[in-house]
């Protein structure tokens, strides 16, 4: 995806993730007072019908809904500056 040079937000189609391939997604950690968002890269492992793929990260398959490939934007920094809508 790249950059509009009107509104400085993401357009274009992100690119496809195939298995096997390297992809990007956040994981949540909390310790009760604080949670914390990161955006890590796996390998995909799995895809299920309802959307959500299992992901090898350090040796650990991990459930995500979302996810991205490396050279696009992470899911939170998509949710935080939002795609193009300039005509």
């Amino acid at each position: 995806m790249k950059r509009c040079k009107t509104c400085n937000k993401y357009t274009g189609a992100p690119k496809p993730v195939t298995l096997g391939d390297k992809c990007d997604f956040s994981i949540s950690t909390s310790n009760g007072r604080t949670t914390r968002h990161r955006v890590v890269t796996g390998k995909l492992y799995r895809t299920w019908a309802g959307g959500e793929c299992d992901v090898l990260y350090r040796g650990k398959l991990y459930r995500a809904d979302l996810i991205t490939h490396p050279d696009d934007p992470s899911p939170i920094s998509l949710a935080l500056i939002g795609r193009c809508t300039c005509v």
